[in-house]
């Protein structure tokens, strides 16, 4: 199953934006739900890209977000658009 069109153009808009940001935004979306495929239903990060986001270089975050837009059409996503949310406690505090 590929991922919402929508979802996939909105992340890779924003990786561009990350390309000329000062400070790198996390690619966050509130879903913070692991799928089948190992990556966050929400921003296709991988558990280890999540935890590790506030220790990563400006730069690493930017190879970060290169990713995730492949990521979301190769494996698809059951995210409704609807905010819908699953493990939310510790990795939506501070989003990171």
């Amino acid at each position: 199953m590929s991922a919402d069109p929508k979802l996939i153009a909105d992340l890779r808009r924003r990786a561009l934006a990350a390309q000329y940001a000062k400070a790198v935004a996390s690619p966050c979306r509130d879903v913070c739900r692991m799928g089948q495929h190992g990556y966050c239903e929400g921003c296709f990060r991988t558990i280890d890209e999540i935890a590790g986001w506030a220790n990563r270089s400006e730069d690493d975050k930017r190879a970060v977000w290169q990713t995730l837009a492949q990521r979301a059409a190769a494996f698809g996503t059951a995210d409704d658009g609807a905010g819908a949310t699953g493990a939310t406690g510790a990795m939506r505090a501070g989003r990171p």
